[in-house]
């Protein structure tokens, strides 16, 4: 199993991004303030972590444009080449496609958060991280 796709929309520096990944490993190059640690927080906000972090999002997490501070904000992780034993554990959230020779597991994790007031001080957030058959 493999992490293969992060969709943002509204992160950060993000306004609606796709970033395809590969199964081994895989580098996330670019410029200071290019997004690069934005990906790794975006799947550390979906899958949480095991660290002594505490990861919880502020108004700064809601993109940014010229026409004001996102409202909502999602992040989504799909995973891809489950095996057998990897699906059981997943059973009641895995997807299926059909390939030519046999069927193809994947799972879709994601996280949904929208900004209860526009104040920047005291906004809240509702918090909702499903998995999904898409």
């Amino acid at each position: 199993m493999y992490l293969s796709k992060i969709k943002v929309e509204n992160f950060r520096k993000f306004q609606s991004e796709g970033f395809y990944l590969q199964p081994g490993l895989n580098l996330l190059v670019g410029e200071n303030d290019s997004g690069k640690s934005a990906i790794i927080d975006a799947i550390r906000q979906v899958l949480g972590t095991r660290d002594n972090d505490w990861l919880r999002l502020t108004s700064d997490d809601f993109h940014l444009s010229n026409v004001g501070r996102a409202k909502k904000l999602k992040i989504e992780c799909r995973f891809d080449d489950l095996d057998e034993e990897q699906a059981g554990l997943f059973l009641e959230w895995l997807g299926i496609e059909d390939t030519e020779d046999s069927k193809k597991y994947f799972l879709r994790v994601w996280l949904e958060a929208e900004r209860k007031d526009e104040s920047e001080v005291t906004s809240r957030f509702d918090r909702l991280i499903t998995a999904s058959v898409k």
